[in-house]
């Protein structure tokens, strides 16, 4: 690639890096006009696309429930049915644990012997892990003597030398 070939691409890449820019600057303006608008047009809705594989949101065809608000006849009035019950908090999860409860008794004994198990197995492989570091600090004790042992007989060492090459 010569020096001018080289300038042409840059400067085409500049372009095209600032015509993406304003594309990008457009679609942001155009979300904060419309937000409820840009983001049909994200679901990929072929009634916006026009691609014919794309899917269509419409309503369904039988209501589930019925709804929680209902308008009557009255202009501005909007009312609920309401029963008095108080809604679940957590559906399904029943009532809470106590300190009377004697599953509440059995889960934290169970607990605690779990973690009393974990920590004796904790144990054994930190005393497994101290045995291997004080075999390797042996070794490593062994090889120092013999390297001091190496060096007097090459003569590096403050000994007499008993070796000349």
């Amino acid at each position: 690639m010569t020096p001018d070939e080289r300038l042409e691409r840059i400067a085409e890449l500049q372009r095209e890096a600032d015509e993406g820019r304003a594309r990008i600057a457009e679609r942001i303006a155009r979300r904060d006009r419309d937000p409820g608008g840009e983001l049909e047009r994200l679901m990929a809705d072929q009634r916006f696309t026009h691609d014919q594989s794309d899917l269509i949101y419409t309503s369904p065809v039988e209501p589930v429930g019925s709804p929680p608000a209902r308008k009557n006849d009255e202009p501005h009035i909007i009312y609920r049915r309401y029963d008095g019950a108080q809604p679940e908090r957590f559906p399904g999860s029943g009532a809470e644990p106590s300190g009377d409860d004697p599953s509440f008794e059995e889960a934290v004994d169970k607990f605690s012997a779990a973690c009393e198990t974990r920590f004796a197995e904790l144990d054994d492989e930190l005393a497994a892990r101290d045995r291997r570091i004080a075999e390797l600090e042996r070794a490593n004790i062994e090889l120092k003597a013999k390297l001091d042992t190496l060096f007097q007989i090459l003569g590096t060492g403050s000994a007499k030398k008993l070796w000349t090459p």
